[in-house]
């Protein structure tokens, strides 16, 4: 009874862990895929179009694109074997942070560029 009740423990620690990492990465695909249509979006009138015209407004759309990439991604990584431990936890957080500072600096570039020259 007691070691039934350890090993529920350690597989429900388990699925969290995965779960975190799986987060962490999806994540990280939407800043990505967000930032690049951003930029595309700027660039491109034709896209921006494009886009405004499934939901009414381009950041709508974005919005939709993000969950969708989000929520996709969480359950592709969720699903795909992979052990996980602390080391990889915190890998994939720091790539969440180095992604997310990354294309937040990349957006503000741009619109420093696109604005100011």
């Amino acid at each position: 009874m007691v070691i039934e009740g350890i090993i529920r423990q350690v597989y429900k620690q388990m699925k969290n862990l995965k779960l975190t990492f799986s987060s962490s990465i999806a994540a990280s695909l939407s800043v990505i895929t967000i930032t690049v249509i951003t930029i595309w979006g700027e660039l491109s009138s034709p896209f921006k179009a494009w886009l405004a015209g499934f939901t009414g407004h381009h950041w709508l759309t974005k919005s939709v694109l993000s969950l969708i990439v989000y929520f996709g991604g969480l359950a592709v990584f969720y699903l795909l074997p992979k052990n996980m431990g602390p080391k990889t936890i915190r890998r994939g957080l720091i790539f969440l942070i180095i992604i997310t500072l990354a294309g937040s600096l990349a957006v503000f570039l741009f619109f420093v560029w696109h604005y100011v020259v």
